[in-house]
């Protein structure tokens, strides 16, 4: 028998339609595997972050941590009140010079820590708050570059000249001069830029105890942080005393509950 025009229109419904219902073409290289699925990309990407997130959290705690203790043995043997490069080297004690040292070393090397962390934070944030991790992310590159180009200025560039003996004019690039334009530029990083940072992103924790504790400790940090610009700004020593402090727990906080929440994260990943 014929076949009528609706029957072929039928079928060519029906070829439209299992078209439209085939398997998506897999993806080639980019977040996995030549051939890997949609689905195992997505988790090989969530276990990326989560691992980036837990290491970058663990390495800002120990970082936070030494400089807390170099902080401390510092306050024990303090170094002489700055006049002049001269007076300053030949009044401070090798202890104190090795305790601002291990200073200067842990927020070199946490700063890139994070911003690393910050990025793992933006993939963690719901859709809805992600601007405000962007706008962390970036007050907290901003926070690397002032203080790290501080630290390298000084290690890096300051010590080749004064082995050749060259220091009249040198002062105000050095660390220990607080009174420097070039410290300055750092404490604004440290005070101004972390702490907005910081108070940006608490917002996107919300729920449980451990989310609470979170947005708490960023606010706690941020807000230490931002008090610390009125010490910079007035050069109160009480001030940034209490800002240094006040800041160093919040940080060590909000690194151990990061640490957790991300821990927490792979565990459920890998049900």
């Amino acid at each position: 028998m014929g076949q009528s025009p609706e029957d072929g229109e039928d079928r060519i419904k029906q070829g439209q339609r299992r078209r439209k219902n085939r398997e998506p073409e897999r993806p080639v290289g980019c977040l996995g595997n030549v051939g890997s699925t949609p689905a195992l990309v997505e988790k090989s990407m969530k276990q990326t972050v989560i691992k980036i997130g837990y290491w970058s959290s663990v390495l800002a705690l120990l970082f936070s941590l030494g400089y807390l203790a170099s902080a401390i043995l510092m306050a024990m043997r303090p170094p002489p009140v700055w006049t002049n490069l001269a007076a300053f080297v030949d009044g401070a004690s090798p202890i104190s010079l090795l305790a601002f040292s291990c200073i200067q070393l842990n927020e070199f090397l946490i700063a890139p820590v994070y911003v690393a962390l910050f990025c793992c934070l933006h993939e963690y944030a719901p859709e809805d708050k992600r601007i405000l991790t962007r706008l962390g992310l970036c007050f907290m590159v901003a926070l690397m570059v002032l203080g790290d180009q501080l630290v390298w200025v000084h290690f890096g560039v300051m010590r080749r000249i004064f082995s050749k003996g060259i220091t009249p004019g040198m002062e105000d690039f050095l660390h220990w001069n607080f009174d420097s334009p070039l410290v300055s530029s750092g404490a604004l990083g440290w005070t101004f830029f972390i702490g907005l940072a910081f108070l940006v992103v608490a917002p996107i924790f919300s729920g449980d105890r451990l989310a609470r504790s979170l947005r708490n400790s960023f606010a706690a940090a941020g807000g230490f942080a931002l008090f610390g610009v009125v010490g910079s700004f007035l050069g109160s020593v009480p001030l940034t005393a209490i800002y240094i402090l006040g800041f160093t727990l919040s940080v060590i906080a909000l690194a151990i509950f990061s640490a957790i929440l991300f821990k927490r994260l792979g565990a459920q990943a890998v049900r």
